[in-house]
């Protein structure tokens, strides 16, 4: 039997009741459940969020049998009766470490679930990265953002952060719509009337155009719909429904993308030069981490004058006796159809050009500094691509990547321990500049204890993230925003 045999008989279930009523069940749900710890859960958002696509696809206004919780508690059986038989080996995970496989499957769909809707630093990275005049190139970002959706970057983070005020206690709040009322409160704050309205035209479907998207949604993954299992709703870029003047929320977990990968993903999709354009601004991001953090530290340009223009180099390196940190911004992240099919081929052709290419850059770079003892290569994505340590994904795909590399070019493969070598988001390199902030020692001694941590099962993480927190122990209690993040914050909230 094919994947659409098993979805048929729940398709056909669901066809049974109305339609408008099923949605709105789920979007109470979903709203229910962001109030709950994860092990108070009923249902798991991701199933919950699937059913509702589904029922979008199948979408009729007119009157059909009535919901329940028992109507729906079957349809949710039903639906893991499919995951259960469509599981890691029905997405032709074919080679070992199927463990880390499925467990990157499930950090793409699921974390984001599992965080805070937003949090402060969330919010003040994303203005510092597209807000014009912050940095030497996002100017150019918000012009075209602007001139394409009618509604700036800076009226676009306003807005999401006044909708998240709304969302955000989870006690209080049993709203699931923006109302009239919101919106008059949102024109209150000075933004203008145009703006706002084409905001909510940016983010928001009717209910026959969310049935069209659902549909076709569908039918572009009609060859493979078992990749469904594994998919991060398609609902992140319209988390609105809309309905008679009101603005329904699918999800306060879409918050979350909302702030922090919205104008990134649209400016992605939109503009063909966004690429190219936007590396040069993560870079200077990553510039202003360091010069916060104290720490001395060169730059490619410095690398260009000894080595020359011609050899590969990364953007910044720190020596530090004996020791040398290399590292290199790559504004990458993991295509959706890799996020869910984690074969060696897939990862290996997705990161060829990002990830890997960097690893390539250290060892070039690598190659003038014989005489230090240890060298480390931090690579800086963009977004979390939930690789692990890369002692383990060396293992699983990368030293396979590599080794025409190292042959063909004579590299020592020693020249870098594949355990020195380190992934990190940007949230997470925020996170490592304020250690370093601290006290510089940290830099060196947060690596060696990634690298420790990273060679036991016991303690290994997927995330860098949580070696950070635990290295630093009762001192992330004092976190704060780093101050080339919180000037852009605090102006925010004080507009507001």
């Amino acid at each position: 039997m094919s994947f659409f045999d098993d979805y048929k008989p729940l398709r056909n279930k669901i066809r049974k009741y109305n339609s408008k009523e099923l949605i709105y069940f789920c979007i109470y749900l979903l709203h229910s459940l962001r109030k709950k710890e994860v092990k108070d859960w009923e249902y798991c958002p991701w199933e919950v969020l699937l059913i509702l696509k589904w029922v979008l696809s199948e979408y009729e206004s007119i009157a059909k049998d009535s919901i329940d919780k028992a109507v729906f508690s079957d349809l949710i059986n039903n639906l893991r009766s499919i995951f259960e038989k469509y599981s890691v080996d029905a997405l032709y995970i074919e080679q070992g470490n199927k463990e880390i496989k499925f467990l990157r499957q499930c950090a793409h769909q699921q974390i984001w679930f599992q965080r805070d809707v937003v949090n402060r630093r969330t919010i003040a990275s994303q203005l510092k990265l597209f807000l014009p005049d912050r940095l030497n190139e996002n100017t150019k970002i918000n012009e075209c953002f602007q001139k394409k959706t009618g509604v700036s970057i800076r009226s676009f983070f306003q807005i999401s952060f006044i909708i998240i005020t709304k969302f955000l206690d989870k006690e209080k709040s049993s709203a699931i719509s923006v109302s009239k009322s919101d919106l008059e409160f949102i024109k209150k704050r000075k933004i203008p009337d145009n703006e706002i309205d084409s905001y909510f035209n940016l983010l928001s479907l009717s209910f026959d155009k969310a049935k069209d998207y659902a549909s076709e949604d569908l039918k572009k993954k009609q060859d493979r719909l078992e990749f469904q299992i594994y998919e991060k709703t398609p609902f992140t870029f319209y988390p609105f429904l809309r309905e008679n003047n009101q603005f329904s929320l699918i999800s306060p977990t879409l918050l979350h993308y909302i702030i922090r990968d919205y104008v990134y993903d649209y400016c992605k999709s939109e503009f063909k030069w966004f690429g190219g354009y936007f590396g040069n601004v993560f870079e200077e991001y990553l510039k202003m981490g360091l010069d916060y953090s104290g720490i001395t530290y060169g730059r490619e340009d410095d690398l260009k004058k000894t080595y020359g223009r011609n050899n590969k180099l990364v953007d910044f390196y720190i020596e530090i006796e004996d020791s040398l940190v290399l590292i290199e911004a790559k504004a990458t992240e993991m295509p959706p159809s890799v996020k869910i099919k984690q074969s060696n081929d897939f990862l290996i052709n997705a990161l060829t050009n990002n990830l890997i290419k960097a690893i390539k850059q250290s060892f070039d770079v690598a190659k003038n500094f014989k005489n230090k003892k240890k060298i480390y290569s931090i690579i800086v994505t963009y977004k979390d691509l939930f690789l692990g340590g890369t002692n383990e994904i060396w293992d699983e795909f990368l030293g396979e990547a590599l080794e025409d590399f190292f042959t063909q070019e004579d590299v020592d493969r020693e020249l870098i321990s594949k355990d020195n070598i380190y992934i990190l988001s940007i949230e997470e390199y925020d996170l490592l500049m304020y250690a370093i902030k601290i006290n510089p020692d940290n830099l060196l001694n947060i690596l060696d204890y990634v690298t420790k941590m990273e060679n036991s099962n016991n303690t290994k993480k997927l995330i860098f993230n949580d070696h950070i927190v635990n290295f630093l122990g009762d001192a992330i209690q004092e976190y704060n925003l780093p101050s080339y993040l919180l000037e852009d914050y605090d102006r925010l909230i004080e507009e507001l």
